[in-house]
Parts: structure tokens; sequence; C-alpha cells
């Protein structure tokens, strides 16, 4: 409080606590000096005025209601001291209490250095909810809404005195104390490998008895707790932790299961960043293929006398289609004796056609050529999920030409 413009002290006096003026800032015109406090200790609304001696010694008391100090003769302009904060601190009621994200409260504590009336304060720019504890100390808080805007959150507080002496607008805590909104979620961008992590892509097919590893980076460090679950859709896997290579990045190792999925989809829950924000449930390249079945051949054409094109019933894996000799096929006139020597296996225009050259098969015009294959016999042509075309002993026709 403020005795003739000098900061009180307090001292205690028979166990109860008093207020009164330090050493006169000079000779009072009536050789008194007096000290004005609102009563805590007790609950009451008051105002006490201690007239002292020059040594300070309590010589008597009067007490008066709150409202009716300013009849005792101290005027508003006896107080020549702005009021301050001591101290300011920002907190979140998060689990971290320096970060905030939607939903969570902000709460700005306050300490005056005297009593402090007309507190008034934003948080982020909208109007906090002021509540007095005592009338020195006051708390304001905010709770963060999705329309406020990431980073660090900002603050301005208001306020006067008793004496309606304004105080110089606090935007800034006396401490270390800060709290940054963060509302956004963290994402995730998967890819897939069959060989352990050598190499990656953003898709696949995959077949039984391969493990497929599935890599989750995520945009933004997770939290170790909790962790973070994949899951895959059409009962191939229910929600499972994955584990942690580093703080951006998870993986898991799946059985592959039987049977043909045509799209898998991935999900992610449960793991959060450093605010709380709940992963975002979808990521980027979410889906593969589970193709167990092996692929055959549909059909074949004559191109010219020493080329034919196979069409496949899938594409297959471009690696494994070029062959430096005949990868299995077979080339004999259809009903007849000669068999024409295969010298080279290459793709076609796109993965599902594999063209063959030949020796060439004008002798078999009349009674066109029939194509089988041998999976395995000279090479190993694959789908793109490995599985090897299938052997074919019938083969396919091509009509006479």
């Amino acid at each position: 409080m403020i005795n003739n413009g000098k900061q009180e002290r307090t001292d205690s006096v028979g166990g109860g606590v008093i207020y009164y003026g330090q050493a006169d800032p000079g000779t009072p015109t009536n050789s008194r000096k007096w000290s004005i406090w609102k009563e805590t200790t007790t609950g009451s609304d008051v105002v006490k005025l201690y007239p002292a001696g020059a040594a300070g010694v309590i010589t008597a008391e009067e007490q008066f209601s709150w409202d009716e100090r300013l009849t005792l003769g101290f005027a508003a302009s006896d107080d020549t001291l702005a009021p301050t904060l001591t101290t300011v601190t920002i907190a979140s009621d998060n689990s971290d209490t320096t970060k905030a994200k939607v939903g969570d409260i902000v709460t700005i504590t306050i300490v005056a250095s005297e009593y402090i009336k007309d507190v008034v304060a934003t948080i982020n720019g909208h109007a906090a909810t002021v509540t007095e504890v005592d009338d020195q100390n006051f708390t304001a808080e905010y709770e963060m809404v999705e329309a406020d805007t990431n980073g660090l959150v900002t603050f301005s507080i208001g306020f006067s005195d008793i004496g309606d002496r304004p105080g110089v607008n606090v935007t800034a805590v006396t401490g270390g104390s800060s709290v940054t909104f963060d509302k956004t979620a963290p994402t995730a961008t998967l890819e897939y490998s069959v060989d352990a992590g050598s190499t990656w892509a953003t898709t696949i097919q995959t077949k039984n008895a391969d493990t497929l590893r599935i890599r989750a980076t995520f945009s933004e460090a997770l939290l170790d707790s909790p962790i973070v679950k994949l899951a895959i859709n059409n009962s191939i896997l229910s929600a499972t932790n994955m584990t942690k290579t580093d703080t951006t990045h998870y993986y898991y190792d799946l059985n592959v299961p039987a049977g043909d999925v045509a799209t898998a989809t991935c999900s992610l829950s449960i793991g959060t960043d450093g605010a709380g924000n709940v992963v975002t449930a979808a990521p980027t390249n979410a889906t593969f293929t589970v193709d167990n079945t092996a692929p055959t051949m549909s059909s074949c054409i004559r191109i010219n006398d020493t080329t034919l094109e196979i069409t496949t019933s899938e594409l297959m894996a471009a690696l494994t289609i070029a062959q430096a000799n005949d990868g299995g096929f077979v080339v004999t006139e259809t009903g007849g004796v000669p068999t024409y020597t295969v010298t080279a296996v290459a793709a076609g225009a796109t993965n599902d056609k594999i063209r063959l050259t030949v020796a060439t098969m004008a002798a078999s015009s009349v009674a066109g050529v029939t194509v089988t294959y041998v999976a395995a016999g000279n090479g190993i042509l694959t789908d793109r999920a490995g599985n090897i075309l299938a052997t074919d002993a019938v083969g396919e026709i091509v009509a006479p030409w």
C-alpha cells in the first residue's frame, strides 16, 4: 500500500498483521502519519487507519467501511506511485504446461505491488476471464479455439490502483514462462518394403509369406506415449503398436496373409504430438495390394514372322521380363512337328505384354503356331507381387496367317 507516497511494510503485533508507514517523507503538518489497508485476514471488507507517532508506535486504531475511505481525508492524489505487476506468469492446463491445443485453458497468474482493481486481460486477442484471488492477486483464463493462430500465445493486462491511478499495460511475463499454441494434427506418409528396408516404394503388391515392412514418416515429432497404432482393413490387422525408429519414424512388420486383397488400406491412431494433437487417421500412400494369384498367359498374336506377343492376365514385374534366352517359352507349329527357337524375351508396350524373338515361322503360316510355357524353365518371370508365371502346357494358339 501507499502512505504519503511511500510503500508500506508489514509487522506483527499481538499475533496480528498490521501495516504502517516507513520513515516520514517529510514533517507532516499534523505530526502524524496514516496507513490504509483492506482487511483480508478476517474476511472483513474494511479500511483500517492507524495514527502513529514519529517513531511509528501504534497509539490508536480506527476502522471504517471500505466505501468511506475517501471521507477520511485521503484523496487519490495522495498516492503518487503508479501500481506495477511484480509477478506475471503464463501456463496451460495441458500435460505440458508450455504447450496448448484446442480446448486447453491458458492461465495468467498476476501479483501486484499493491492493491489493484479494474483488472482486464486479453489472451491471443480475446477477452479473458479475470478472477480476483485477493486485492493483489488475480488470474486471467482463456480456452484456446480452432480460430486461434499457431504460435506463441500473447496477452495484455490492464489495471489501476484503488486511487484510480492506471498501471502500464503489461504484455510480457516476469520470468521465463511461455505457452505455444499448436492446433495442427501430425500427418504421416507411408512407404513399403519387402527386403527389410533396403528399398522402399510408395505403393506395392505383396504376397503370402512376404514380410511387408510399413514405415510411417510423421510431419512432426510424436510423444513416446501413447504409442502410435497401425490398423489395416479387410481383417488384415487390428490397431497395433508400431515400433519407434526415432521421434518422426515408426514401422511395422506385417506377415502378409493368404488370399487376394485388391486394396488394403492402412490407418493410424492414438499417437500424439507434443501438444497432444492426435495423428491424422488417413496417411499419404495408405494402400497396398495383396496378390497371391499366379499370372497366366491369356493370348498370343503374331507381329511378324520372327516376333510373337503374349498377353498375360496381369502386369508383370518389368525387371523379370527381359531374358537373353527362351525364358521357358516353346513355339511349335500347331498340330505339327517344327519347333521354332526362341532367342530373346522382352517387354512389350506395357508390362502385360511379352515379346518373343523366334526363328522365322513362315513355313507354318498355313497351320499357325502354339506357344507353351514351363514356369522357371529358363529364367523366372513374375508378377509385381513376385508370383511366378504359371506353367501352360496346352499353350496359346496363333491363328494361321
